[in-house]
């Protein structure tokens, strides 16, 4: 229960004087047969990993792994290729069959994160297309950069949002920059199509709350309850507009009581 908004007190009343609530719960109840008629099984895909390549099980593309799978499905080579060093190449690409859908995940993975950050649909075909032979290479792509959560920050709307030249924010101990945006999920689970996203920067903790809308005084709400739990951050990075920023800092000053100042300059030429 979330008492912190209302005014309560708190009263002890002894166990010999609170005997309603002993009785109560001493009442004898009447077992009640719950039969089952039918058990439904929903499958449910695999949760998307954000950072593969730090994951422990994550496995890189070998050579061996590549010709182990162009060995079990050699019937459906393109034609026109050759072989070097036991591995199939196709007009000088290496050949990578599209049945094998761990190894494409693999390419795809380390075409897309890294260093780089998160690619996009294009820059990560002129990347592929240089060195692999794949077959519906562009769907694939493409159907990969769309699961993408990280990347869908960076896209509103299709257009990439263009970020600014300045310096990054490290944090150096837990709750120190916390980082909030939403993302859209589409019509996938009806009229919640929006997920507020909030994250530590240093423990890359996550909070994931359903919307309706992505509504500024839902991202109040989600901040206080962030507060409440783990202290107030010294630092908030929402990636939304300065029109955004605004009503927030305007909705935090009037739910805690507190007063937004402005300085202005004024410049005087003699």
């Amino acid at each position: 229960m979330k008492l912190s908004g209302s005014r309560y007190t708190i009263e002890h009343v002894n166990g010999e004087d609170n005997h309603w609530a002993d009785m109560v719960s001493r009442w004898p109840v009447s077992e009640v047969v719950v039969k089952v008629k039918a058990v439904r099984t929903l499958s449910q895909p695999s949760p998307s990993i954000l950072r593969p390549l730090q994951d422990e099980s994550f496995e890189w593309p070998s050579r061996q792994a590549v010709r182990d799978a162009q060995e079990r499905y050699r019937d459906s080579q393109p034609e026109l290729t050759d072989q070097r060093e036991g591995l199939i190449y196709v007009e000088g690409k290496l050949w990578i069959p599209i049945q094998v859908n761990e190894l494409l995940t693999r390419v795809l993975i380390v075409a897309h994160c890294g260093i780089q950050a998160h690619r996009g649909i294009q820059v990560m075909l002129n990347q592929l297309q240089r060195s692999y032979a794949i077959e519906n290479m562009r769907e694939l792509v493409t159907q990969f950069v769309n699961r993408c959560l990280l990347f869908q920050a960076y896209i509103k709307g299709g257009k990439l949002i263009r970020r600014p030249w300045s310096e990054t924010e490290t944090a150096l101990k837990r709750n120190e920059v916390l980082h909030m945006d939403y993302i859209s999920m589409g019509d996938s689970y009806g009229a919640t199509k929006y997920v507020l996203v909030l994250k530590d920067e240093l423990t890359h903790f996550c909070e994931l709350i359903a919307y309706d809308s992505p509504m500024s005084d839902v991202a109040v709400s989600a901040i206080l309850d962030w507060y409440k739990r783990f202290g107030l951050p010294a630092k908030w990075v929402p990636d939304n507009g300065t029109h955004f920023k605004s009503l927030i800092m305007s909705e935090l000053a009037t739910r805690l009581h507190g007063v937004q100042s402005f300085v202005g300059l004024c410049i005087h030429h003699g």
